[in-house]
């Protein structure tokens, strides 16, 4: 009987034993740390996040997500300062 081989990540190469959190498919895995900065990468795009943020401030407001059109309002004006 062969010894079975370690999991590790296919992007950085980091065992199962270093990043406990990793997604495995039969042959290869993806650790959790690699998997953000996928998804950072093939995340929205500014200017989705500013349409979404439009829409979100168009809703008129109420007490429930006052504080959510308070974030959403300073992630617009971050957005439009880098010239989104």
């Amino acid at each position: 009987m062969t010894k079975a081989r370690e999991l590790s990540c296919a992007f950085c190469g980091k065992t199962r034993a270093e990043r406990p959190k990793m997604v495995a498919g039969p042959l290869s895995g993806i650790c959790d740390a690699c998997l953000r900065l996928c998804n950072d990468i093939i995340g929205p795009t500014p200017s989705e996040q500013v349409a979404k943020l439009m829409t979100l401030l168009s809703t008129p407001p109420s007490v429930a997500h006052a504080a959510a059109l308070t974030h959403a309002e300073a992630l617009l004006r971050e957005l439009r300062g880098l010239g989104f």
